[in-house]
């Protein structure tokens, strides 16, 4: 029958010495001589440079920081705003041409989800959607073709990998009260994933005060 689904983000992979990279990375643009090995830089001396760079001097270090999340129970609406972020980001995405999706699940808008007619309305058109699509598959219909039938609140799952300074760019414009509610959850999620494993980063997050607010309103 499919589940009703809700986001779920989880941080898998990252570059290893955030700071130490970042600094090599600046140290190799204002001195004489190429900075090749980080564990020669003092923690100390790191931190102050990434303090410097994360404050606004040559931004370009940061691209060099990159963060995978897997991303899970989002609607191909979401992700069709996600992948306009294109500088500094990439995306593997399933495919619901490669992937069979019988009994497909669904992603609810908080305003259906809270409205009781919506909900059985918007419930009633899923069930007719999943039933419609098994029999074309049935009949012998591609999955390319038959995936035609699918609403756009299908979940879907893909890895999100972005570097530093797009992600940094990506919450100040999406962590805002006025974005669609889906994106800004979703985003809410990585940046407390992030603040998470690497705390020091929550000094230079866009309203990381405001994000567990925003996750509650979609997950709860």
């Amino acid at each position: 029958m499919g589940e009703i689904t809700k986001p779920k983000v989880e941080l898998i992979y990252w570059t290893q010495d955030i700071h130490k990279v970042i600094a090599l990375n600046y140290k190799t643009c204002v001195e004489q001589e190429i900075c090749k090995d980080a564990s020669k830089l003092t923690d100390e001396e790191a931190w102050q440079v990434t303090d410097a760079v994360m404050k606004g001097r040559h931004a370009t270090s940061l691209e060099t920081i990159n963060f995978g999340f897997a991303i899970e129970g989002v609607s191909r609406v979401h992700t069709h705003q996600l992948v306009r972020h294109k500088i500094g980001t990439s995306y593997n995405h399933r495919s619901e041409r490669a992937v069979l999706n019988l009994d497909y699940d669904i992603t609810v808008p908080p305003t259906i989800r809270d409205n009781k007619e919506a909900l059985e309305i918007y419930l009633n058109l899923w069930h007719q959607s999943q039933e419609a699509y098994a029999k074309l598959i049935n009949l012998g219909i591609h999955r390319e073709d038959a995936r035609f039938l699918f609403l756009q609140g299908v979940e879907t799952k893909l890895i999100w990998t972005v570097n530093l300074r797009a992600f940094l760019d990506i919450c100040r414009i999406r962590l805002n009260q006025d974005m669609q509610h889906e994106m800004r959850c979703v985003v809410s999620m990585c940046a407390k994933e992030v603040v998470n494993h690497h705390p020091w980063l929550r000094l230079y997050i866009h309203n990381i005060d405001k994000v567990n607010e925003w996750i509650e309103y979609n997950t709860k």
